[in-house]
């Protein structure tokens, strides 16, 4: 059957049709990759935030739909921008004959699935859809979630008239369990409501009943009747407290004198604690088992650094302690305080297009950054000489517009602190402390990763504390990356200081082979890592590009300093058909933002643009002495040429992009070290080793931070390490 060629009128009223039963409009969103897309906003989540869908309709610059080559209309759920809310769930029809009746049913499927995202209310991040592409029994379904887990409903299953759940609202799904059909929810296993099919309650809700008027009515009632019962409620009900286990049940686990000291700490009448933990040490299950020792009649708190980190914890941890991150446990604090409040996360950005005139739009991201950087480590001078001490430190460019940036910095401080009913992140954080906001008060805090915290974010931990709190607090001084971004980097000697702490190390990796850690050793002898006693020898090892080309495998990772150096390999396993990722799916979307501000006609163009881009940003940030900053510029620069090699069309450049940058973990994983933290391999290989430390750090804290690259790079290593050269 011939493809059906039509041009930008027809489909516009294909379009208008489709959309007439729903009450939506579409609106043209430009030309992108050669194609003409098309948005249909389907709700406002927020004054800066929408759901929507994206449609490429095929047609190319010339307003006529291709007669040849690809021969469908593509859509997916996207954001305001068009960028793809979850990976990019995407639903096509063909354009043969009648393909206007298959539009109209593509699109009232994904309206379906955009209509049911919203804002998750327990930890305020948007909801995604994701489709399964991993084998197994769910391959191809398709749910939706929060980043934090807590919002998880598979959206394929759909029942006519279903009541909702009791404990969540979501909407129920019918389900088939021991005791026959009953409704469950769709949120499971993160809510485990049920319904009976007849509208009755559950029926462990009256055999929790039965056992409670048998109580009442005989209170020395035969024991095995009354275990009987419980018995049956624990058979529908898993994870309740008769499965749960302490750590002197726990056969399995045999801690070292090091965990078994901090174990002992706990049991004492120890203040407070500081965990220096070298990198594989297990922190984690060292940190899992500590909480298992505190009294279940306490309240617990875990702070943890990011959601990832909260998400794998909050399954591990006693029921009794509260795992958060650290915008989560402000945000609390923020809407107890204030009510409903707005998310907008371009909120300094308004104010400022608001503050400066069009010809002073430049200085609104040095602006944003320094308001950024005021807020993270609680700056209270906000004269000329206070932001410059600050501005000096992060070696921010400013060139000759100081009084102006910082009378801007002003202004934005005193309207967005003034301004509670909208926030953004930064906001979240500063303030419960800007305000001096009531919050939850705990018994017990474990500060998580504390070397990559901010004063901000330890301020915002210890106000949890009363006066016999408890605190601890883990981290590896030597793995802390984010000096750049606003982290104390003496978080951990700090904490020491201000909390008066004992202080017990976690020395012992179970990651690394004695190779690695005799390598570490050698390269960086202040840092107290030692091999486990069961530790293999391992593979040190140093092999030409080609060579290790060739033996790079799945579920190898390949780390270096900068990004540009990993796509040359990458696309060259690609191309021999091994699967393989760039880990970031934020840089590619940073990528191709930056490839669309060139405005370039073809390849050759954008090169030549970008080119004259770097030279002009490069040289001014070097001579305003903001080394870090010039240095992320060459290396998006020289990311994007060395992806557009080979190409003709800009949108092959994007498309390449969107297929080799992405957070799984699978295939052969490329990434930049700061990427890679928390991550491990048996194999891993480090691309142009010369990088480390970077020739850009000048100050002693990013020669510090560099010396931690190097070092969080070799500790990636379970089994090999290779250095290509």
């Amino acid at each position: 059957m011939s493809i059906d060629v039509f041009d930008d009128v027809r489909f516009e009223g294909a379009l208008t049709i489709a959309l007439e039963k729903s009450g939506l409009s579409w609106r043209q969103a430009g030309y992108q990759r050669g194609e003409l897309h098309f948005h249909i906003l389907v709700k406002e989540l927020s004054s800066n935030l929408s759901v929507g869908i994206e449609v490429n309709s095929s047609i190319r610059t010339d307003g006529i739909s291709a007669g040849t080559g690809e021969d469908s209309i593509r859509a997916w759920i996207a954001d305001q921008d068009g960028f793809p809310l979850g990976n990019k769930v995407q639903k096509w029809v063909t354009r043969v004959p009648g393909w206007e009746q298959r539009l109209l049913d593509m699109l009232s499927k994904l309206i379906t699935m955009a209509q049911s995202i919203n804002i998750c209310p327990d930890c305020n991040e948007v909801e995604k859809v994701w489709i399964v592409k991993k084998d197994g029994a769910n391959k191809g379904r398709i749910f939706k979630n929060c980043e934090n887990g807590c919002a998880f409903i598979w959206l394929d299953e759909v029942e006519e008239d279903a009541p909702d759940c009791p404990n969540c609202q979501r909407p129920m799904v019918k389900r088939t369990g021991h005791k026959g059909d009953f409704w469950g929810c769709r949120g499971y296993p993160n809510c485990r409501g049920t319904r009976n099919i007849d509208g009755d309650e559950p029926h462990w809700k009256k055999l929790e009943r039965e056992h409670e008027t048998a109580k009442e009515t005989n209170e020395n009632g035969s024991n095995s009747v009354k275990q009987s019962l419980k018995d049956k409620i624990h058979s529908i009900l898993p994870g309740t407290a008769k499965n749960q286990q302490v750590i002197s049940k726990d056969k399995d686990f045999t801690p070292s004198p090091f965990q078994q000291a901090i174990f002992d700490w706990v049991s004492s009448p120890g203040k407070n604690l500081i965990v220096e933990a070298v990198a594989g040490s297990g922190k984690t299950t060292t940190g899992v088992k500590m909480l298992e020792l505190v009294p279940a009649n306490q309240r617990v708190l875990f702070v943890a650094f990011n959601k990832h980190i909260a998400k794998e914890l909050a399954k591990r941890a006693p029921s009794h302690v509260r795992v958060t991150t650290y915008h989560s446990l402000g945000f609390k604090a923020v809407r107890q305080a204030y009510g409903k409040v707005d998310l907008d996360t371009r909120k300094v950005r308004r104010l400022l297009e608001v503050y400066f005139d069009r010809t002073q739009y430049s200085l609104i991201s040095p602006v944003r950054q320094i308001v950024s950087l005021v807020k993270a480590n609680l700056v209270e001078d906000l004269s000329y000489e206070g932001l410059s001490q600050l501005v000096n430190y992060y070696d921010i460019a400013l060139n000759s517009d100081e009084r102006t940036v910082y009378q801007a910095v002003e202004y934005v401080m005193a309207k967005c602190t003034a301004n509670t009913n909208t926030i953004d992140f930064d906001d979240m954080c500063y303030f419960p402390i800007y305000h001096n906001l009531p919050m939850e008060k705990y018994d017990f805090i474990f500060i998580d990763e504390a070397q990559d915290t901010n004063k901000n974010q330890i301020e915002l931990a210890l106000k949890c504390a009363h006066d016999d709190t408890r605190i601890v607090a883990c981290g590896d001084r030597y793995q802390s990356l984010y000096g750049f971004r606003g982290a104390d980097v003496q978080a951990i000697p700090n904490l020491i200081e201000s909390l008066s702490a004992d202080t017990l190390p976690l020395s012992i990796t179970y990651r690394n082979p004695k190779c690695v850690v005799s390598l570490v050793n050698e390269r960086f002898p202040h840092i107290p890592l030692h091999a486990a006693d069961w530790a293999e020898e391992g593979q040190l090892q140093t092999l030409p590009y080609s060579l290790a080309l060739d033996r790079m495998a799945s579920s190898d990772m390949v780390l270096c300093r900068n990004n540009a150096p990993l796509v040359r390999p990458a696309f060259a396993l690609i191309r021999n058909g091994i699967k393989a990722v760039i880990r970031g799916r934020d840089i590619g979307k940073g990528l191709i933002s930056l490839i669309r501000k060139m405005e370039a006609d073809d390849v050759f163009d954008l090169s030549e643009k970008l080119v004259e881009y770097e030279d002009l940003e490069v040289t001014k940030l070097l001579l305003a002495k903001r080394s870090y900053a010039a240095q992320t510029i060459q290396d998006k620069v020289e990311t994007i040429l060395a992806i557009g090699n080979g190409c003709q069309y800009i949108h092959e450049v994007e498309d390449k992009i969107e297929e080799v940058f992405s957070d799984e973990v699978e295939g052969v994983v490329f990434s930049t070290v700061h990427k890679a933290k928390g991550l491990e391999a048996d194999n891993v290989y480090i691309l142009n080793p010369e990088l480390m430390p970077s020739s850009y750090a000048s100050e002693t804290w990013e020669l510090q931070q560099e010396e931690n690259i190097e070092y969080v790079a070799y500790t990636r290593a379970m089994k090999t390490l290779t250095i290509v050269v």
